[in-house]
């Protein structure tokens, strides 16, 4: 869930690139056709303090792609496990640096890998932890700036948490986003076991709330998106649980009341 806030003036790129056809060029009398392609932009990548002069947690960010000059088409970020020890999840913080009718402002907000969200999940997949020298990809969806020109991109890392449960960053929402998402898969669940123990505890009753198109109920209590991120996470486990194990593999979780988040 992107979480966004105004948070100030920084500074302001613009990269733009054209396209010129070449058969164009060489066609006598003509002007040269000129095609508009994509825009890249450079990202700053904000490291954390180097530890013993190693950056623990270190950020690798390609150039970002542009579609129009309002519109991010693709923001792509590696972090490196530089540590000694595993990763269970981090939190990097986005901030896009926007001018609108000669003003300037940056807008912010966050990305989250947690390879925990629910106790559930973390016995089947402990292996999905970032060991030390493991890598993992950070993708953006697309994101438009109605009326605004996006000048300039920078990614930091904003919180890590590891295996042994230290952390790392600055914190500004990481571990308060991580935090809602596993309250939300909690919420779920027991929301889930509910409606299984009402329905005399068959598999076939609860399999339509399982569905993608079906929205997260009020009644489970979630509070938040991130919460929502969270309940969409064990509700997409549950249905592909089903599907590879069939309904022996999901009982087992509907059985097991283990609902406890992981702060």
């Amino acid at each position: 869930m992107r979480l966004r806030v105004a948070i100030g003036s920084v500074l302001a790129i613009l990269v733009s690139a054209i396209a010129i056809s070449t058969a164009a060029l060489k066609a006598p009398g003509k002007r040269p056709a000129r095609q508009i392609g994509d825009l890249y932009l450079p990202i700053t990548a904000h490291q954390l303090p180097p530890e013993n002069g190693v950056v623990p947690v270190e950020l690798k960010c390609e150039k970002a792609e542009l579609s129009t000059p309002n519109t991010i088409k693709k923001l792509s970020c590696v972090i490196k496990n530089n540590a000694t020890k595993y990763i269970a999840a981090v939190t990097l913080n986005i901030f896009v640096t926007l001018e609108k009718e000669g003003k300037t402002s940056t807008d912010s907000s966050f990305l989250t890998i947690d390879t925990f969200v629910h106790p559930d999940f973390r016995g089947e997949h402990e292996n999905n932890l970032i060991p030390p020298k493991g890598e993992r990809p950070f993708q953006d969806l697309p994101t438009t700036y109605d009326g605004a020109v996006i000048k300039g991109l920078a990614v930091s890392v904003d919180y890590v948490e590891f295996k042994d449960n230290s952390t790392a960053g600055p914190n500004r929402s990481g571990s308060r986003i991580i935090i809602d998402i596993r309250e939300g898969a909690a919420k779920y669940k027991r929301w889930l076991v509910q409606k299984y123990h009402q329905g005399g505890k068959s598999i076939n009753a609860i399999l339509p709330l399982l569905e993608k198109d079906q929205p997260i109920p009020y009644e489970s209590g979630i509070q938040n998106g991130d919460q929502q991120q969270g309940a969409i996470f064990y509700r997409n486990y549950a249905r592909k649980t089903y599907q590879a194990k069939g309904a022996g593999g999901l009982t087992k979780h509907l059985e097991h009341s283990n609902t406890t988040v992981n702060k």
